[in-house]
């Protein structure tokens, strides 16, 4: 068991035995003592406490938490000792401080990394730095990216995200890891008095200070005006389109020909229970838009003009009240609205029972509101929906296939809808009316269903399911695929299959030789 000294070395904490401690003190003593004699020592002493801190960060992980004597003299001997780079004749008189370290068989190679060469700088110091990594001249990476830029156009985009990316060296072991060298007291040494002695370093600096300020300045001044401008556009535009929807005659969904099948209007007016929910519903999206589009208002003009709201705090603070009571409006409407939705109602309807016959023929009367040539799964919900003063046209029934129970045709309607009670869902239902007429053993069904107006939108379906016995025939007429439904075990039904005859075998529809 070893006691341990908790010391602080450039900013971070570490655990080291304490006769590890003591040779690194007596070390970095005699190394702060003797730096006061040479130019430059305080920074020269602050790179080699950082890479100290380094190289004992380097020694430890999960398994070591301690420094100990081993880890002391490698540092050591990787930053080299005093008196073989910084001491005068005289100090061999003062032998008695050095650490006793042996560093003839320890061998360390510099960890080269890529830095912006900011000392040969011609603007950011980029190409400079990839040509250091890659020892190349740096007229070299600077060409290549003239022709990027005059080749292709991405120079420019390129070397900004390069001059972001790539750090600046922050001291001069960054330097001397950009070059590949060593971070010892050596190359320290002389690496401060290159970059003091580099007048071309304050001078590269100066100018690419300038040229970031001009380029900068110029570039987010026009970036401003163009976005002040863009700001006022997109404010304007959104309020005209704000405006023609709450006024205009626009349509959720608007073919070529500029048909509307359902305004947005009526279709508030039938999704809401009353006109005040209505009202309510549109104050709050008004108040939600007006706000964002009120500040891209203000903000654009502000950037075009440069002038400074006095009122800003007070703008702000109303813009956000605003908007937060338009999104309290709208959820409690949603709130209330989804409660009509919260139950649900179905009740089947038997029309017919064919018996007697080995075959049936089914078709869909002609659609004189939408068109009889739709296929049921190739439109829009909203496409098929027509309000009309009394009522609400809906173009699309579903038709499915099932096999009989019994040896029978059977033809059953099922209507569902939803409420606010299960009450409320049934007597929606009941007031849905689809129309199926049958002539011997030929039937026909109404491409579309309607409901009163007054029972707004609450999920009104009308499902048909046709039931055919075991090994009997069904044949579907030229128009049946405008309400006819897909079903998981119709799988081998041919979908071309107007005028063609199938029967019913298992639980599928095979096609009838």
């Amino acid at each position: 068991m070893k006691k341990t000294v908790s010391v602080n070395i450039s900013g971070f904490i570490f655990n080291i035995e304490e006769e590890a401690y003591e040779v690194m003190l007596n070390y970095l003593n005699t190394l702060k003592e003797h730096l006061k004699k040479t130019e430059g020592g305080d920074e020269i002493y602050a790179d080699i406490e950082a890479r100290i801190a380094e190289l004992f960060q380097e020694r430890l992980n999960e398994n070591k938490q301690v420094i100990n004597d081993a880890d002391t003299s490698e540092v050591i001997a990787i930053i080299g000792k005093p008196e073989e780079y910084l001491f005068d004749e005289d100090l061999d008189s003062e032998n008695d401080s050095e650490p006793n370290v042996e560093t003839d068989e320890f061998e360390y190679e510099g960890e080269r990394r890529v830095f912006r060469d900011t000392d040969n700088a011609v603007i950011g110091g980029v190409c400079s730095g990839i040509a250091r990594y890659f020892d190349l001249d740096p007229i070299i990476i600077r060409l290549a990216f003239a022709l990027l830029f005059f080749g292709f156009g991405t120079g420019v985009l390129l070397y900004i995200i390069l001059w972001i990316i790539i750090p600046e060296p922050k001291n001069n072991a960054d330097r001397l890891r950009m070059h590949g060298k060593p971070i010892n007291m050596e190359n320290l040494k002389e690496q401060f008095h290159k970059v003091k002695g580099n007048p071309k370093r304050k001078k590269n600096a100066h100018k690419t200070a300038e040229f970031a300020r001009e380029v900068g300045g110029n570039f987010f001044g026009v970036f401003g005006k163009v976005l002040g401008f863009g700001m006022i556009f997109f404010a304007l535009f959104f309020t005209v389109v704000l405006l023609s929807l709450a006024f205009g005659n626009f349509g959720i969904f608007t073919d070529e020909d500029g048909y509307n099948s359902v305004t947005i209007m009526e279709f508030s007016n039938l999704a809401f229970q009353s006109s005040w929910m209505t009202f309510f519903a549109w104050m709050g999206i008004v108040f939600v838009s007006l706000a964002p589009i009120i500040g891209m208002l203000i903000w654009g003009v502000q950037l075009i003009t440069n002038a400074k709201n006095k009122y800003a705090k007070a703008t702000n603070w109303s813009l956000s009240i605003v908007f937060s009571v338009g999104w309290i409006i709208l959820i409690l409407v949603g709130i209330y609205t989804a409660r009509e939705f919260s139950d649900e109602a179905e009740f089947e309807e038997g029309l017919y029972n064919i018996s007697n016959t080995e075959e049936i023929y089914i078709d869909v009367k002609e659609d004189e509101f939408f068109s009889s040539h739709i296929d049921y799964e190739d439109f829009e919900v909203m496409e098929l929906i027509q309000v009309h003063e009394e009522y609400v046209l809906v173009g699309y029934p579903s038709l499915s296939i099932q096999q009989s129970p019994d040896t029978n045709y059977h033809v059953i309607t099922v209507y569902s809808s939803r409420g606010i009670t299960n009450k409320s869902a049934i007597r929606k239902a009941e007031n849905i009316v689809y129309d199926i007429d049958k002539k011997g053993n030929h039937i026909y069904f109404s491409p579309y269903y309607k409901f009163p107006k007054e029972d707004k939108f609450r999920g009104q379906t009308v499902e048909v399911i046709v039931q055919v016995p075991a090994g009997k025939k069904i044949t579907f007429g030229p128009n049946s695929s405008r309400i006819l439904n897909r079903l998981d075990d119709d799988r081998d039904l041919d979908y071309d299959r107007v005028n063609k005859t199938y029967e019913m075998r298992g639980k599928r529809l095979i096609l009838a030789d």
